[in-house]
């Protein structure tokens, strides 16, 4: 599929294992069965990704790659397949939402595999993993850089996006920027889409962050316009909710698209949107209840403006009560009171009422569940 630094550059395998590969894990006390997908998924993954292996073969490198790092794998098993079986086990657990340990150390003995194997991708992320560990030495450093230095000469697109992650990590956005657009300019394959996402998603926050709004909006557009799948972009669609925000239906789209792919920064604005632009206070309370879940300060806000509009005052209570407990400072709650006056005032009434109608009740209550 493409050319390996290994081959082409001479780079010394033996070198590669010694430096960057040195966490491969023996995963012992539990079978690879018990963290494998299902028999009927695995083979619908190999079936998406043109993964030429039986399945068989694809248990047997599993098993090779969890029992022990210098287990045989099967004969015809190449780098680059090891890499795409490490992509199985990471898109079944970003579908499912399954997280274990001994999972994640698999996928990780599979990257180092592949790596060791010549795979560019996997020798990639490697090199990421190094440079951003603190713990790493220098010359595990250096050898690091020379490799996405190598893989950068043959226009490898992932070495650059890992150089611009790294560089904006250290401050330096706009050769971060560079190397995101050199990255496009590198013709990734389908195979890379989600690479391409990234880097025109980060290309949006920068151009964001230094207000080129019409830039930021056209890479916005382009990664949601190529992403298979919609969560890959969910902050994409929030921040051309903010750029888009004097064209109120847009906004709305674009913070429901965002909303609904569940990025909690999304709910608070959805809301107060509904309620205060489209007149939707049955909308709003909805947003306002999901971030109220989470412990979202904003939805927390929102809910109680909703709550005293729709005049359901217990619910105000209980919001109002939350305020007061995560409110970080007496000059935030004092800011909020004084924008809240009226609704304070109103809660304040129906506490009076309702203390009121408790001292008298009524000659005939009524019942618990009677309206």
């Amino acid at each position: 599929m493409y050319k390996s630094i290994v081959k082409t550059w001479g780079i010394n395998q033996l070198a590669l294992r010694k430096t960057l590969v040195r966490h491969s894990s023996q995963l012992t006390g539990v079978s690879v069965h018990e963290v494998l997908p299902k028999k009927k998924v695995i083979r619908q993954y190999l079936y998406e990704k043109k993964i030429n292996l039986s399945y068989k073969k694809v248990i047997q490198t599993y098993e090779a790659c969890w029992n022990n790092e210098d287990t045989p794998l099967p004969a015809g098993v190449q780098a680059h397949d090891v890499y795409q079986l490490k992509a199985i086990l990471e898109a079944n657990r970003k579908k499912t939402g399954a997280l274990s340990k001994t999972a994640l150390l698999l996928e990780s003995n599979l990257i180092e595999k592949a790596a060791e194997m010549g795979d560019n991708m996997a020798i990639t992320l490697l090199c990421g993993r190094t440079l951003n560990d603190e713990k790493a030495s220098e010359e595990d450093k250096s050898y690091a850089v020379k490799l996405l230095d190598d893989l950068c000469e043959i226009q490898f697109g992932p070495a650059f996006k890992i150089k611009g992650d790294i560089a904006y990590k250290h401050g330096h956005i706009s050769k971060a920027e560079d190397l995101y657009q050199d990255c496009l300019d590198a013709n990734l394959s389908q195979e890379l889409n989600s690479v391409k996402i990234e880097c025109l998603r980060s290309i949006g926050v920068i151009r964001f962050n230094n207000y080129d709004l019409e830039q930021a909006k056209l890479y916005f557009q382009l990664a949601i316009a190529e992403a298979e799948q919609p969560s890959q972009v969910m902050d994409c669609h929030f921040y051309l909710s903010q750029i888009l925000e004097e064209d109120k239906d847009r906004a709305r789209y674009h913070l429901e698209q965002a909303a609904r792919f569940g990025l909690k920064q999304s709910f608070a604005p959805l809301g107060f949107l509904l309620m205060n632009y489209f007149n939707r206070p049955d909308l709003a309370v909805e947003w306002f209840d999901l971030g109220n879940s989470i412990g979202d300060f904003n939805s927390i806000v929102g809910l109680f403006d909703v709550s005293i509009k729709q005049k359901k005052y217990d619910v105000a209570r209980k919001a109002f009560e939350n305020i007061e407990k995560l409110t970080p400072d007496e000059d935030t709650l004092s800011h909020f009171k004084k924008s809240r006056r009226l609704g304070l005032e109103a809660l304040q009434l129906q506490n009076s009422t309702f203390a009121s109608t408790d001292a008298a009740p009524e000659e005939n209550p009524k019942g618990r569940w009677d309206f």
